[in-house]
C-alpha cells in the first residue's frame, strides 16, 4: 500500500526572552523550533518538532535521539502518540465519549513514559454552550484537579484547583478583534502573567511577561510563521 503525504505545512517560531529597558533584546540567545505537520490517510495525521539544539547536535554527531526533536502521530481528538526522540521516552493518550446518565462526557486516559509511569484520568462535560467542567485524576500521584472553563461573549476564564495540595490558577482570555487578544495568568505563589497575540497573514507575534518590577527583563517574544508545501 502506497499513500502521498497531504497538507505538508511548517511553524516556524522564534522566541527572545529578555528585553533591556532602551527596547534591545536580552543577552540571552533566541530559540528556533520548527514544526512539520502532516495529513496522512484514514484520519491520522503526524508532526515533527525540532529545534536550534537538533540542528547543533546532528552538526556534532549523526544520531537517532538528537537534541529537542519529537515526533506525534494523532487520529483526530480520539488517539494521540508522542515520542520524545531525545529521552526516548513516550506519552499515549486515549480520548472517548461516552454517555452518563443522559450525558455527554469526554473520557481520557493518558500514560506518560518516565521514571514514574505516570497516568491520568480526565473526563469533561459541557454544562451548556458556554460552561465545561473538568475532572482530573492523577493515578500516579493520587491528586485530583477540577477547572471550570466560561465563555462570555469575546472573554473566557477558566479557574482550576488542586483537591490535594490546593494549588490554584485562574486564566482570562478577552479578543479584543480577529487579529488581537489579551491573556492573564494568576497562579497561587507565582507572579501575575499578562500576554498580548496578534494574528495577521499567517503570522503570530506574542509578547508575554510577568507583572514584576524587572517587567522587561523577564519578557518574552515569539513569533511564529506557517509555510505551507
Amino acid at each position: 500500500m502506497s499513500f502521498a503525504l497531504k497538507n505538508v505545512n511548517v511553524d516556524v517560531n522564534a522566541a527572545q526572552e529578555g528585553i533591556s529597558t532602551n527596547g534591545k533584546l536580552g543577552d540571552r540567545s533566541v530559540g528556533v523550533k520548527a514544526n512539520v505537520n502532516a495529513t496522512l490517510p484514514e484520519g491520522w495525521s503526524a508532526k515533527l518538532t525540532v529545534t536550534d539544539k537538533t540542528a547543533r547536535d546532528l552538526a556534532k554527531n549523526v544520531s537517532v535521539n538528537p537534541a529537542g526533536a519529537s515526533l506525534q502521530i494523532n487520529n483526530g481528538d480520539r488517539v494521540r502518540l508522542n515520542y520524545n526522540l531525545e529521552k526516548q521516552r513516550a506519552t499515549v493518550r486515549v480520548a472517548h465519549k461516552a454517555n452518563v446518565a443522559n450525558k455527554d462526557v469526554h473520557c481520557s486516559a493518558e500514560y506518560r513514559q518516565g521514571d514514574n509511569h505516570e497516568v491520568d484520568l480526565e473526563a469533561s462535560h459541557d454544562l451548556d454552550d458556554n460552561t465545561n467542567i473538568t475532572l482530573n485524576y492523577g493515578v500516579h500521584n493520587q491528586e485530583l484537579v477540577a477547572s471550570m472553563r466560561y465563555k462570555l461573549d469575546n472573554s473566557t476564564v477558566t479557574p482550576e484547583i488542586n483537591i490535594a495540595t490546593q494549588h490554584w490558577k485562574v486564566e482570562l482570555a478577552h479578543k479584543i478583534s480577529n487579529q488581537d487578544s489579551l491573556e492573564a495568568t494568576l497562579e497561587k505563589g507565582d507572579d501575575p502573567r499578562l500576554a498580548y497575540i496578534r494574528n495577521q497573514d499567517g503570522v503570530e507575534l506574542r509578547l508575554e511577561a510577568p507583572v514584576r518590577s524587572d517587567i522587561a527583563a523577564r519578557a518574552s517574544i515569539r513569533v511564529q510563521r506557517t509555510f505551507e508545501l
